[in-house]
């Protein structure tokens, strides 16, 4: 049960931090509790391992991992209601677009060949 608790808060961490998926901080949450639980029932009356204390370590920093994501999406989709923030948000977008992102692949092509 321990190390499942830690397999399911490693995963809960990869999730909400790289949001592969749109709802990646949801399913995030989810195995974070799950973690959360399952090193909790792994004690069964004893003291904790360290695996399972590794394992709700972890899952208690993907809950809040992935609630912070949250937050974050929350803050920004409260922001673009507004006009003039979703104007500066479009001009900072174009700004990255410009300066950054065309100078960015050629570096890692030169790299890679």
């Amino acid at each position: 049960m321990a190390v499942i608790s830690l397999t399911l808060g490693i995963i809960s961490m990869l999730l909400s931090c790289c949001c592969i998926l749109p709802m990646g901080f949801i399913i995030g949450f989810a195995l974070g509790m799950g973690g959360l639980v399952t090193a909790i029932l792994s004690k069964n009356g004893q003291p904790f391992t360290g695996t399972a204390v590794a394992g709700l370590v972890i899952s208690i920093l993907g809950i809040c991992l992935s609630l912070f994501i949250f937050g974050c999406y929350m803050l920004t989709a409260y922001m673009m209601r507004d006009p003039n923030y979703a104007a500066m948000i479009q001009q900072l977008m174009e700004q990255y677009q410009n300066s950054i992102a065309p100078q960015t692949i050629p570096f890692f092509l030169d790299k890679l060949f």
